[in-house]
């Protein structure tokens, strides 16, 4: 029988008929129990409410989001890497951190919240999310020109010595391991081959191919490679993307690049950009002026957040012809190499390499690696100033390109020190009068001053638009005459 801790006995207080025979409950504690235990009163299998003689332990609220977000961090550590410039997050890949998809991201977070919490909701994962940002956060990619980094380690490049990537987080890396072998059979032999051997032009491309290694886009230079199908553009461009690795190379043309919103996104991270199929575009270049003078780029995705970045890589151009732009600016002009590959691959050339060419310059790139290392960062002079091959193909290329440069050289002629002056409205009638017969579009008069002085001027030619109360007018220059027959054309002193 249950133990109840009030005795049942006789009632002490009679009825009012004083009948002392009543029965009740009495309101005194029974004293045949040393205390009362509250436990007494739970249902029979009932857990206790705490154990005997000793207080119950207070309960401590659960973690918020925000300091849960603090020990996940602490699990998460050379596993997640969140890059608030472009708001992605990056995992490791190898030496490197590369970005990583949203599943990606959820699935590492979920497995470090599991060992601090038993259960949560999607919303909740999400919120965590959001704070693990700041705790993960990448204050800045290595962009030092002082290292980099291999598949065996990350190379410096004043001792020529692999080091360890402790404290270093880079967004890309070279696929290939560092050697000191420095041979390249096969590589030297093709580039004698389709330059014909000459020293301009070979000094060009390995000073090109040593840019692109080391990622000098601080030349604020690209690369035009011009000539017809099957005389080695696209092996130069193939060996180019093997020096660097396919991952860090992205292809496009000229058209989606400069008109596609989402194109510029895929240049991010990458060390080579290459534009093909472009000789026909004929519109304008302001993104390619964009990438290849280090502004900001905007880079746009699809229900993503818009961010911009600098592109921190080399920009080569195939096309069989020269491009055709809208842009006539000394800018776009200063950029630009243009080298002309004329070379055709013979049969025999063939039949030398039954695994093809490409496949045997893929072998010799670790090899060409440290080969461009050795040969130092004195090649760049031969991209600031290129022989004197490169640089009368770059002016006979341009005044293919340009129809205000070439009116200028055929049309025009420098005043000298006589001090006369041409009106602009008699220079630009000769002008659009060449242009419709050659077949250009004229730019429009508001352009044609500023054009007109920025070409004279970046190649050495004094020239001054001035305006009167009349009108405009050109001092150092005017229109050709029938006695200057024996007068050079315009920049045939100074054609760079």
């Amino acid at each position: 029988m249950e133990q109840y801790p009030y005795k049942y006995e006789d009632d002490p207080w009679p009825d009012q008929d004083g009948d002392p025979g009543a029965v009740g409950y009495s309101l005194e504690p029974d004293t045949n129990d040393d205390e009362v235990d509250p436990d007494d009163y739970l249902p029979a299998g009932a857990p206790p409410l705490h154990s005997h003689g000793s207080p119950p332990e207070p309960r401590q609220a659960p973690l918020s989001q925000n300091q849960l977000a603090d020990n996940v961090a602490g699990h998460l550590s050379g596993r997640l890497l969140y890059d608030p410039a472009i708001h992605e997050w990056h995992a490791p890949n190898g030496i490197a951190w590369g970005i990583c998809t949203d599943v990606i991201v959820e699935r590492e977070i979920e497995a470090a919240l599991k060992r601090e919490r038993n259960g949560f909701t999607y919303s909740y994962l999400a919120g965590v999310t959001k704070f693990l940002r700041s705790r993960l956060a990448v204050k800045s990619w290595e962009d030092s020109r002082d290292y980099l980094p291999m598949a065996n380690g990350i190379l410096n490049l004043k001792t020529h010595k692999l080091e360890s990537e402790r404290g270093r987080y880079f967004n890309w890396q070279l696929p290939h391991k560092y050697t000191e072998r420095t041979e390249c059979p096969v590589i030297h032999g093709w580039l004698h081959q389709v330059t014909q051997g000459n020293a301009d032009v070979i000094n060009l491309l390995h000073a090109w191919m040593y840019a692109v290694l080391t990622g000098r886009a601080d030349l604020q230079r690209y690369i035009e490679l011009i000539g017809p199908g099957g005389t080695g553009k696209s092996t130069f461009i193939n060996l180019c993307t093997h020096l660097v690795g396919e991952g860090n190379t992205v292809t496009t043309d000229l058209r989606n690049l400069e008109q596609s919103r989402f194109e510029t996104a895929a240049l991010y991270g990458k060390r080579l950009a290459v534009i093909t199929d472009s000789s026909a575009y004929g519109g304008d270049v302001d993104i390619l002026k964009a990438i290849t003078g280090q502004d900001l780029i905007r880079r746009e995705r699809k229900n993503k957040d818009p961010s911009g970045f600098i592109f921190r890589g080399m920009l080569m151009v195939a096309s069989n012809q020269p491009i055709q732009s809208r842009d006539y600016t000394s800018g776009l002009s200063r950029r630009r190499i243009p080298v002309r590959f004329g070379y055709r691959v013979t049969e025999a050339d063939k039949a030398r390499y039954p695994n093809g060419i490409e496949t045997a310059m893929a072998a010799e790139v670790p090899a060409l690696i440290s080969r461009l290392l050795a040969m130092g960062p004195g090649l760049l002079d031969h991209i600031r100033q290129p022989g004197q091959v490169i640089a009368q193909f770059k002016f006979r290329a341009e005044l293919e390109t340009n129809p205000l440069m070439s009116w200028l050289h055929e049309t025009v002629v420098t005043t000298g020190d006589d001090g006369s002056e041409t009106a602009s409205s008699e220079m630009y009638k000769s002008y659009r009068e060449y242009c419709s017969e050659s077949g250009h579009n004229p730019v429009s008069t508001t352009k044609f001053a500023g054009l007109l002085v920025d070409i004279t001027t970046s190649r050495g030619i004094a020239t001054t638009a001035k305006r009167s109360t009349v009108q405009r007018y050109f001092a150092g220059l005017r229109l050709r005459e029938s006695t200057d027959d024996l007068k050079p054309l315009l920049f045939d002193h100074n054609p760079a």
